[in-house]
């Protein structure tokens, strides 16, 4: 792949730099330190990838309603980031939140580059 020049346009104004919003707010006190750790290993994974492959295309995020499951949405809207991707010469880059999650993406081609497990101590869990 060769990378475009250029460059995202900034954020529309209330959007903190660098897309991070404090989720401090929205959490529990003893899990308030895990939503700190996993915003810092998700930045430092974008950081990282940027540094060894210049610009990419990120998706943030990729949900479909449980009801609307199973129909293909997930798909097309995968396959389209990935035509996105390809038209610009970028590579893409995503957070998968689970294995079931990585597997789907995987399918695309996609390749884990690191995992971290983030459960509060004493809570079962992956």
């Amino acid at each position: 792949y060769t990378y475009p020049s250029e460059k995202a346009p900034d954020p529309p104004a209330g959007i903190p730099p660098g897309g991070a919003v404090d989720l401090k707010p929205m959490t529990r006190p003893e899990t308030a330190h895990i939503i700190t750790d996993l915003l810092a290993f998700i930045d430092e994974g974008r950081e990282a990838f940027s540094k060894e492959h210049g610009d990419f295309l990120y998706l943030a995020f990729l949900a479909v309603r449980p009801e609307c499951q199973n129909r293909g949405l997930g798909t097309a809207l995968l396959q389209h980031l990935m035509q996105l991707a390809d038209s610009r010469g970028q590579w893409a880059y995503l957070e998968a939140m689970g294995p079931r999650n990585a597997k789907v993406y995987e399918r695309w081609g996609f390749k884990v580059l690191r995992t971290r497990v983030f459960t509060p101590e004493g809570w079962a869990g992956e």
